[in-house]
Parts: structure tokens; sequence; C-alpha cells
């Protein structure tokens, strides 16, 4: 069972609800084993995991990082070539966006805004306010665009020209990581490691960066406010993650289980 919990179990206020991680819990203890993939930083993922007791790998930084949520051990770490590093940050300087450049410890933005704060309440850690060019570049896991929505609508038509590697999360951002470190790559990965075909799999997703993995999963959902992109490619659809649908879904299958 993969989940993006981006914006699956991600309810209004971007917690994952105390019924969502009893639900996954649940699901565990039935013999399923879910999978977090999320574009959320390693410490948000393994809140997660630790609280609902996954055992999987949990992978964080959209494909980035790789951690056993167990041991807290490292499994994977990839950092953004320097090219795409050198093409982001040229690129927000051209059409007047935020550029958010994410380490392994952290998020870091040159200045504070809208973004940066909802940025830190999905991530339920502070954006670190800092001039990005003191940053080592060997350490950036992904790097990030952010504006307002409307904002990035103008600007997606440059962004598939200028850099098509920059996937759309949330409205809010347009983000990449080493091509070698996207979310199926990594998952892809750790599946093989626990002996799962990706064809056994469900998957619960919503964003577009989510596209690449739920197309290779076996039962693919969506939620009722996905991407249109992901709608499409979902062979069925759930209700809104404000309503706790995918903890719903994550009961039912438990309790069938069970029974």
């Amino acid at each position: 069972m993969v989940l993006d919990v981006d914006g699956t179990l991600a309810l209004p206020d971007h917690r994952v609800s105390r019924r969502g991680l009893a639900a996954l819990r649940e699901l565990q203890l039935s013999g399923v084993a879910p999978i977090v993939v999320t574009g959320r930083g390693e410490a948000e993922a393994l809140r997660i995991c630790r609280d609902a007791g996954i055992t999987a790998p949990a992978i964080s930084c959209n494909g980035a990082l790789t951690t056993d949520p167990v041991t807290g051990r490292r499994l994977r770490r990839v950092s953004v070539e320097p090219e795409m590093l050198a093409a982001a940050t040229a690129f927000a300087h051209r059409h007047g966006v935020q550029l958010l450049l994410w380490t392994p410890d952290g998020v870091h933005a040159d200045h504070a805004s809208e973004a940066t704060r909802l940025l830190a309440e999905i991530n339920q850690d502070p954006v670190i306010i800092s001039p990005l060019a003191e940053l080592p570049a060997t350490e950036v896991v992904k790097v990030m665009i952010t504006g307002h929505p409307e904002v990035l609508d103008r600007v997606a038509p440059a962004a598939a020209r200028e850099m098509p590697l920059l996937e759309r999360s949330m409205g809010w951002f347009l983000e990449a990581t080493h091509p070698a470190a996207t979310k199926w790559q990594s998952l892809q990965r750790a599946l093989a490691v626990m002996g799962v075909d990706p064809a056994d799999c469900a998957g619960i997703a919503d964003g577009d960066n989510d596209l690449e993995w739920l197309a290779h999963v076996g039962v693919a959902i969506a939620v009722a406010n996905a991407r249109p992109a992901v709608l499409r490619l979902a062979a069925y659809t759930i209700g809104p993650n404000s309503t706790d649908s995918v903890a719903a879904l994550l009961e039912d299958w438990a309790a069938r289980r069970a029974g």
C-alpha cells in the first residue's frame, strides 16, 4: 500500500489526522505494509511512520531520501546536480518567484513569505531563513520554486520549457530532485528490497509529482481534489482529503482483512 501523504492523508491544516494514523496502524497489523512516499521533509515522514507504527522504508523529499523509520538509519541520499541547482536559481530570478532549497536537515529560504509559512505548517518544522548562496551545493537534495498558485499557473509554461523536471505539488510549489531520485525511482528500490512487485500494490495520490509511480502500481487511486492528470490516470476516485476519505478506505481494507 503506497501513500502520498502530502495530499491524501493531509487535512486542511496539513497534518495527518489521528484517524489517519490509526487507520495506517490497523492496516499494518492486518498484514499490509504501508509505504509513505512524500515530498515532505525526512523528519516529518519519520514522525508519521513512528506515530502509525509503520516499519517499511520512508521515502521523503520527493525521493531524494530513503530512511528506515525503525532505526532512523538513512538508506539512500541523492543530492541534486549542480546544473539543476544553477538552473533553478536562474529561473527564480528571471521569473520573480521564490527559490527554496531542501537539505536533509530542513528547508532553506532567503526570506520569509506566505509560502514559507505554509511550508512550515506542512513540514511541522520552521523554514530556515539564511542566504542561499552560503549553503553548500552538495547538501541540496531538492529544489523548489514557490509562489501563489496564480503566479505558478502563469510561469508553468516557462517551467515546462526551461526546467522540464519541475513538477507541480499542492498548487503552491514546483519541485525537482535528481533524476535518479524521484519518488518512483526510490519506491522501486524499496519495493525490490522488500520483495514486492509494484503491480501487487495499491497507491493513493493527488499531485502531478505522483504520476510516474502511480502509473506503475496495480491499483491507482486518487482523492477527489487531486490534480486533473492524477484523476485521469486513477482507476478509482474517493472523496477529498478534507473529509478523511483515505482513512475511511484504509479502515475498510483493514476490517475486511481481519474479517
